[in-house]
């Protein structure tokens, strides 16, 4: 569970998660990439 939290969270979202929390801002985050299925990499 803590390896797959570990890829979920990196270390610089949580930082700038909490900053903005502090600065009463909107987080600034990179985008997440689009999801693919399967079918579309074995492609």
């Amino acid at each position: 569970m803590g390896w797959l939290q570990g890829v979920i969270w990196s270390n610089t979202h949580v930082r700038e998660a909490v900053t903005a929390m502090k600065e009463w801002r909107t987080g600034s985050f990179t985008p997440l990439t689009p999801l693919s299925f399967f079918k579309e990499i074995d492609s």
